[in-house]
């Protein structure tokens, strides 16, 4: 099961407080941010009978008493790091998707600003107007020919147009 969807257990009086006291709590509609042990992501992370779990999903279920299950914990702050409850709500991955592409936050790491990207975009560009060969233009370009059939077919670098 992955780690998101883990059930979180049975805490203790003790294991809330700790949970707690990680948290910078502030204004009552400001962020309360996690002060320890960060996900790459910079989600919040708690050890929790032996496991790992996010802590923004800790805190939903602190304040709520529903444990999210299969569903993500969404942040209304878009700050990844927030425990507030009344920045947080439960949402499908979709819900969350959409959330964030409303938002633009995906936008930014799109192209070439995109941390594994390889091609800039005029050799994108290039590459769908171009008439040879997927193969061809993998050899060129230095990748496979699945990522030249990626960008023709439009699954990756959608936002540019030939």
């Amino acid at each position: 099961m992955p780690q998101a969807y883990r059930p979180l257990p049975k805490l203790s009086d003790a294991e809330v407080e700790r949970f707690r006291s990680k948290i910078n709590m502030r204004g009552v509609d400001d962020c309360w941010l996690w002060i320890a042990a960060r996900d790459e992501g910079g989600r919040g992370m708690t050890r929790l009978s032996g496991r790992l779990h996010k802590a923004p999903r800790v805190a939903y279920f602190l304040a709520t008493r529903r444990d999210p299950g299969q569903r993500d914990v969404c942040h209304t702050c878009d700050t990844p790091a927030c425990c507030n409850p009344k920045h947080l709500w439960c949402g499908t991955r979709a819900d969350n998707n959409d959330d964030r592409d409303a938002k633009g936050h995906q936008i930014a790491h799109r192209g070439e600003k995109h941390g594994n990207a390889i091609l800039t975009e005029r050799q994108v560009q290039t590459i769908l107007q171009s008439p040879y060969s997927i193969v061809y233009l993998g050899q060129k370009y230095g990748v496979s020919h699945v990522t030249i059939s990626a960008i023709r077919h439009k699954r990756i670098w959608k936002h540019l147009h030939a």
